[in-house]
């Protein structure tokens, strides 16, 4: 028990969740960033799997939704509400974290197809862990791990207290942009500055307490670039993260390429995209992705590359992400064509 619980006190104690597909996961880089995009409504599923060649993988599940409503009724602004949940559950013990969460942004058109936003988040959390089958020393016969053997202990399924958890955060979004930066054409740029665990919620598991979880600073940026009479586009993004002792950062770029055509049908542009290219972070990993866009539809793959001193154990394998995201109604994404 006695290493177990070493165990946990250091997984609770290390940094939190992340996703390699960090701009796939909106709520989780900023509450303000809730609603402020262009659509009707967003829906996000992400799904992790690191570190599986060494036996029992980390898995991590999120989800997310967010819309705009009262659009045209505040003075040139509207709020944005939103909901996200995610569990992680790491190894043979499942040990976790699983989080709800509600969001709550005012945003407020500052420029054309500018909007500045400010948010709060809520949530609630638990951390959990499975000892079904967890193996133990007594079932260690001279040779090797032994099933046979009795634990001498209890199956037992371990859960923490409940406890709240509080985030803000300000972002800026510009979209469909017909402003010029090197001569030319920024189609969308965003960037934010976030806190979470502003309460630094009481950590406490099997009945110890072990402190509280430190704040988590988030800063986050991306854009994406045109060039005249080319189907072409650069997206570089950017992510830094803070929370103790801990540091984590993220930078790279996907090369967008636009295609598609117009249905005879309708007279509508159906247009669409594929995104590849990579992302490095810092001393960890070389993550590679490749995203389709179709109309409302998104759907990006990635894999990291381990580069740090655990690939010794690991053999450079990292960790595969998928992510889905459906944003209803995209005004870039379905328009008139015009003959």
């Amino acid at each position: 028990m006695l290493g177990l619980s070493m165990a946990l006190i250091w997984t609770v104690e290390a940094q939190d969740i992340h996703f390699s597909q960090f701009h796939q996961t909106p709520q989780l880089l900023n509450p303000g960033a809730t609603g402020n995009y262009e659509g009707k409504g967003r829906l996000i599923i992400n799904y992790k799997n690191q570190w599986g060649i060494i036996g029992s993988s980390y898995r991590t599940y999120a989800a997310s939704f967010d819309l705009p409503i009262l659009k045209g009724k505040l003075n040139g602004g509207y709020l944005g509400v939103g909901g996200n949940f995610y569990k992680d559950a790491a190894g043979n013990s499942k040990f976790g974290n699983t989080i709800g969460s509600l969001s709550l942004a005012g945003v407020l058109e500052i420029h054309d197809k500018g909007y500045l936003s400010a948010g709060i988040q809520v949530g609630i959390g638990q951390y959990s862990a499975d000892l079904t089958n967890a193996t133990w020393g007594s079932q260690f016969d001279g040779y090797g791990f032994n099933p046979a053997y009795s634990t001498n202990e209890s199956a037992i399924v371990f859960a923490s207290k409940p406890h709240a958890d509080v985030g803000a955060g300000i972002y800026y979004q510009l979209s469909n942009s017909s402003s010029s930066f090197l001569d030319e054409t920024i189609h969308e740029m965003d960037f934010g500055v976030a806190v979470f665990h502003l309460n630094r919620p009481k950590q406490e598991f099997m009945g110890i307490e072990e402190g509280r979880l430190p704040a988590k600073l988030v800063l986050q940026g991306a854009m994406e670039k045109g060039f005249a009479l080319s189907p072409f586009a650069i997206v570089p993004t950017v992510f830094y993260a803070v929370q103790g002792p801990h540091t984590e950062f993220v930078g790279g770029m996907l090369l967008k390429v636009n295609f598609g055509g117009t249905t005879k049908l309708t007279g509508l542009s159906k247009k669409a995209a594929i995104y590849f290219g990579g992302h490095y972070r810092w001393k960890d990993a070389v993550i590679g992705k490749v995203m389709l866009e179709f109309q409302d539809y998104m759907v990006g793959v990635s894999y990291d590359a381990n580069v740090s001193s655990f690939k010794q154990v690991s053999n450079g394998a990292g960790s595969f992400e998928v992510s889905i995201k459906y944003t209803s109604n995209q005004k870039q994404l379905l328009h008139r064509h015009s003959k």
